[in-house]
């Protein structure tokens, strides 16, 4: 099996339903790393005034928020241009995000429409992607690739994601790591959705 690691995006789908379910993660990382990970969404929708919800680590509270899975929420260029949510379901692979707002996300999680970039500044000289290295998202992405334990890993983060997690060479120690090299920008988002395209459509037949 393979794992793609992909950012999260700017543009987002409007909408969703008021249902919930819980993440994907509460069963793949262990109690402790999960409960870590829902008190940081927590901290951080209250510094950034995002509402709380069973989404951000507070499932007791039910606010009338719309949810939809990540790998449909997303709407930006490599999400669009892949094809990624036509390809989704015949993908054998799995598809972590890396959230400004949640954090790790597996992509059939449910999440809101929110607006939160990794490249925030939360305080002078401080940005977001430094407040979640802080809360060893690294640590927490790791355990869930060794959960997984894939064949290989397809690393399409740009450098602010990069930013949040220790060096992937460390985190995925033994595990082999492919990372695409496409430079910032425009194009070089439809560079990312080519690839993407490309490795689904290949290992996604069943």
């Amino acid at each position: 099996m393979d794992v793609i690691l992909l950012p999260c995006s700017g543009r987002k789908q409007e909408g969703g339903e008021l249902d919930f379910r819980a993440s994907d993660l509460s069963k793949i990382l262990c109690r402790s790393t999960f409960d870590s990970l829902m008190a940081s969404r927590r901290e951080l929708a209250i510094l950034v005034g995002e509402r709380p919800g069973p989404d951000l680590g507070n499932p007791e509270i039910v606010n009338k928020i719309g949810f939809m899975p990540a790998y449909h929420r997303y709407s930006g260029t490599i999400y669009m241009k892949s094809n990624l949510e036509e390809l989704y379901s015949g993908f054998e692979g799995r598809i972590l995000i890396i959230s400004a707002l949640y954090g790790l996300l597996d992509s059939n999680d449910l999440i809101r429409k929110y607006n939160l970039e990794m490249n925030r500044l939360m305080l002078p000289r401080y940005r977001l992607y430094a407040w979640w290295r802080t809360k060893r998202l690294g640590a927490i992405l790791a355990e869930c690739l060794r959960f997984f334990h894939p064949a290989r890993i397809h690393d399409f983060l740009p450098i602010r994601y990069r930013k949040a997690l220790d060096p992937l060479a460390s985190i995925a120690t033994g595990l082999d790591v492919v990372r695409f090299e496409a430079g910032q920008g425009y194009s070089s988002d439809h560079r990312r959705a080519a690839e993407i395209k490309n490795i689904m459509s290949n290992k996604g037949s069943k």
